[in-house]
């Protein structure tokens, strides 16, 4: 067939160009690849802190070596009769006068593959399977600030899932494991300290064991006060960045401040002493002959839940003392009497 219109190949040569196709189109044939393998590695915070390397053992198959992956003995390829070499069978099903149903299976005589090798010419390492089992131990590298989620590819160790296609990858994908004392946040870390009221008041030192085995000592200087539920940061002592292992983001350390649950008399003196209580207009005591004391004050121990169980409370009771009055007020007037 000639071009149309001016010299040049045509649409095959723009396809030769845009893909690298030649002969009239028809381009290189890209290799049959077998099935990639998807693992999870549990990795420690620690080993994503520092690096380092993690042992991993795979079950595999791989071409024969005795028969080049033929399965047979003198090394020829047999094609499956029952499938002329497709690797799938084709039934047909009757569903009516003059109807037929289509059905594909994978040939049972193959397994799919294509060849089948007949009994005499089976090669004895394989039995004609062209693949052998294979187990194979890798040592994977960890680099210093990998995140959760991260993958490592292994390029062509994942056996081959039959015949004749090429080995696969195995992709294993970074799988953080909880840590006790640090919880990671990109490239901070965070950790909670719990110190007593004492040492909130008038300052305190720790120590902790870092994620590479250094121990930290963190000085809290004497009349510095900590509030609960208040952080401070370490400057460069979080996770390091991921291809440039020397730099690091922040800790940062929240802190719990732990009350005594009661206090002896003298305690509670010497603490009205040290600090003394604010006067009544500061407190927010108001002076006035009429006081009604409040006899009854209980813990709540988790605000959260306790609102929740309540949500319903007062609804059944709410009802009940509508009246029909108030369901003929127009609900605009209803809402001003209420804010007067």
């Amino acid at each position: 067939m000639g071009s149309g219109g001016g010299g040049g190949g045509g649409m095959s040569d723009l396809f030769e160009q845009m893909f690298g196709m030649g002969g009239g189109g028809r381009g290189r044939q890209r290799e049959r690849k077998s099935e990639d393998v998807v693992h999870k590695l549990q990795v420690s915070l620690e080993d994503l802190y520092k690096g380092g390397t993690k042992k991993l053992s795979m079950s595999r198959q791989l071409p024969c070596d005795a028969c080049q992956g033929s399965g047979s003995k003198s090394g020829k390829r047999y094609e499956c009769q029952a499938c002329q070499g497709t690797g799938v069978q084709v039934h047909l099903r009757p569903l009516g006068p003059g109807m037929m149903q289509q059905i594909q299976s994978p040939c049972s005589h193959c397994n799919r593959t294509g060849y089948s090798t007949p009994p005499g010419d089976q090669c004895t390492s394989c039995k004609g399977k062209c693949l052998v089992a294979d187990k194979k131990t890798f040592d994977v590298h960890i680099d210093a600030g990998m995140k959760h989620g991260s993958k490592i590819v292994l390029r062509g160790e994942a056996g081959c899932s039959e015949p004749g296609l090429a080995p696969g990858d195995i992709i294993l994908v970074v799988v953080q494991k909880e840590h006790d004392v640090f919880q990671r946040a990109g490239v901070d870390l965070v950790m909670e300290k719990t110190i007593s009221l004492t040492e909130a008041l008038t300052g305190c030192t720790f120590t902790f064991k870092h994620l590479d085995g250094r121990v930290l000592r963190v000085v809290i200087p004497q009349g510095e006060v900590i509030k609960p539920n208040s952080f401070k940061c370490l400057h460069d002592e979080g996770m390091p960045f991921h291809g440039r292992p020397y730099q690091k983001g922040n800790m940062y350390v929240r802190f719990n401040v732990e009350f005594p649950e009661t206090l002896t008399e003298a305690q509670a003196k010497a603490i009205r002493a040290a600090l003394p209580v604010p006067g009544a207009a500061a407190n927010g005591t108001m002076d006035v002959d009429d006081v009604e004391d409040v006899h009854k004050i209980t813990n709540v121990a988790d605000i959260e839940s306790e609102l929740k169980s309540r949500v319903n409370v007062a609804k059944g009771a709410g009802e009940s003392y509508e009246s029909d009055d108030d369901d003929d007020m127009p609900r605009g007037q209803r809402v001003q009497c209420a804010q007067q």
